[in-house]
């Protein structure tokens, strides 16, 4: 069996956490676009990854030759609300939170996104600003950034 492609793990990412009853809209690699409608907008791209080496710390071997497993990290950005009121802005968001969390904290069993080549994963997640357009023109927004590392073969 081949390794996932990065686009399959995006894929996989965005077509679960967008089912998050929060979400509106959802893109991945290969359909990202740069505007900010329908929001909660959710977008999945990989960030940066690491393989391992062969040498013993493969999960099996099938002919003599070991499989490589990789964590990949992925940006899972969600863009919740334009700033208007601190208090109106953070209560949406982390009701944003909640609800893409509890699609994650619901993965309990493989296969994992509905990928069976996905070993394990964890994820770690922050407030963050966006904005849309430049300089003086720019319209801020308040979102998250959930970062999702994937452990697979």
């Amino acid at each position: 069996m081949a390794n996932l492609t990065y686009a399959e793990m995006a894929e996989a990412l965005r077509v679960t956490l967008g089912a998050a009853t929060a979400i509106s809209t959802s893109e991945a690699v290969g359909s990202l676009s740069d505007g900010f409608e329908d929001l909660p907008k959710l977008r999945v791209y990989p960030q940066r990854g690491e393989t391992d080496s062969m040498q013993g710390n493969a999960p099996r071997t099938t002919f003599r030759s070991g499989i490589r497993v990789s964590d990949t990290v992925f940006s899972v950005d969600v863009i919740c609300h334009q700033r208007a009121n601190v208090d109106e802005d953070m209560t949406e968001t982390l009701a944003t939170l909640d609800s893409v969390e509890a699609v994650l904290i619901a993965q309990k069993t493989k296969p994992f996104f509905g990928e069976q080549r996905i070993l394990d994963f964890w994820w770690s997640w922050e407030i963050v600003s966006f904005s849309q357009g430049q300089g003086d023109s720019a319209i801020p927004y308040l979102g998250l950034r959930i970062s999702v590392t994937l452990k697979a073969a």
